[in-house]
């Protein structure tokens, strides 16, 4: 750990040296392995005001925000990356994180696969995508079993909790609810999800592709809300 304040205080003292570099990223970057994460973000906004371009800062950024649990926002971000630099190993790393705590299956499943076609000496990724594709198959052969049988079964519930679905989850506790109305695990289960409030957001529907300039115009958008955000947030902190 004192390895690591010493590598930050080298790193503030050239930023500060030099405040219009991209020193501020390595700056950054320490922050957040330092588990300063509100500080880090202080430097991101800064140093990203001036080179908002950086796809390294913005690589940072999306780390640190998902450091600081702020995944959503984090997957904003990492798609921004993505907007500037298509096959960037981080962003789709990122950006396959917010889809898996999304339960968007289909969407990790792409991004996955496109990590193991640009680093096919990693055995990481063919890893991670024989689990995901495991479980998207399983999910689907329950789904199936569940519409030709006509019944809906606990298996299915916990594969859609499993995956995030909870309002699919919910829907299939309400049909055993009918289905079987003296049956005190069903009820234990209904009574047992997370409130509204507290629920992971399930897969949003796939609007229609944007071209290049709408990407470009919601990338920036996106990322001058983040900005916005950050600076309300320094302005209303005690």
């Amino acid at each position: 750990m004192a390895d690591l304040e010493t590598r930050i205080s080298e790193c503030r003292r050239r930023w500060e040296a030099a405040p219009g570099s991209r020193a501020f990223i390595p700056l950054a970057d320490l922050l957040r392995q330092a588990g300063r994460t509100d500080e880090a973000l202080v430097v991101l906004e800064e140093g990203l005001s001036r080179h908002p371009q950086a796809v390294a800062g913005l690589v940072t950024l999306a780390r640190t925000l998902a450091a600081a649990g702020r995944p959503v926002e984090s997957g904003e971000i990492a798609a921004r990356v993505l907007e500037h630099d298509p096959d960037n190993l981080a962003g789709l790393e990122l950006a396959a994180d917010e889809d898996r705590r999304r339960g968007d299956l289909v969407a990790a499943i792409g991004h996955y696969e496109r990590l193991a076609e640009l680093a096919p000496d990693d055995r990481h990724w063919p890893a991670v995508l024989s689990g995901l594709r495991e479980q998207r198959a399983t999910l689907a052969a329950a789904e199936g079993a569940a519409e030709d049988g006509g019944f809906a079964t606990l298996t299915l519930v916990d594969l859609y909790l499993a995956q995030g679905y909870n309002q699919k989850a919910e829907a299939v506790l309400a049909r055993l609810a009918v289905e079987r109305p003296d049956d005190p695990e069903v009820r234990r289960r209904l009574a047992a999800l997370p409130a509204a409030g507290d629920r992971v957001p399930e897969a949003p529907v796939v609007a229609p592709p944007l071209d290049r300039t709408g990407r470009r115009e919601l990338a920036k958008e996106q990322f001058a809300m983040w900005i916005e955000r950050l600076r309300v947030e320094r302005e209303v902190a005690p």
